[in-house]
């Protein structure tokens, strides 16, 4: 025979469901870093060298990682190497050393290029096929076409420049 429920137990009210934010909290991190990881996938940011103005265009390719060169009209040629500042840059030409007309190969430039395609072989690295022209907007064309030139000696066949987009 079973006995009928006392009245505490009928009338005992279900305690209020607590919810857990640890499953949340676990998406989220999932979620953020999905997001993070798309986004640094996406596109190459680049701070572009202090004191220059880059030119506007609107192409849409993203930048290639390669060898980078600088273009200034005050300070010249220089090799941008991520992580130190601007005043430390190696300086390859001077404006004089770009200013003389008869001279279409950049000594400097082409031996560092000839040094890096070597160490490349040396480590079975592929050569470098691509460098990266950060050109200030004031530079004449004619420093530009040398720095192409000089490359083009030295086996280098892709070029890109930073530019700033505009839609």
């Amino acid at each position: 025979m079973a006995f009928a429920p006392s009245k505490r137990k009928r009338l005992k009210t279900r305690g209020e469901a607590k919810v857990s934010l640890n499953s949340m909290m676990d998406m989220m991190t999932i979620i953020l870093l999905f997001l993070l990881k798309s986004f640094s996938a996406s596109g190459q940011l680049l701070t572009p060298a202090q004191g220059i103005n880059l030119p506007h265009s609107t192409s849409e390719e993203d930048l290639r990682q390669s060898m980078m060169v600088i273009l200034m009209p005050n300070d010249g040629l220089m090799l941008n190497q991520e992580g130190r500042p601007f005043e430390e840059l190696p300086r390859i030409a001077t404006p004089a050393d770009l200013a003389v007309e008869d001279q279409v190969i950049i000594d400097n430039l082409a031996n560092m290029i000839m040094e890096r395609q070597i160490s490349n072989q040396n480590l079975n690295i592929p050569p470098m096929t691509d460098m990266t022209i950060q050109a200030d907007e004031a530079v004449p064309y004619s420093w530009v076409l040398k720095v192409i030139q000089t490359a083009t000696e030295a086996q280098i066949t892709t070029f890109d420049f930073v530019i700033i987009k505009s839609s």
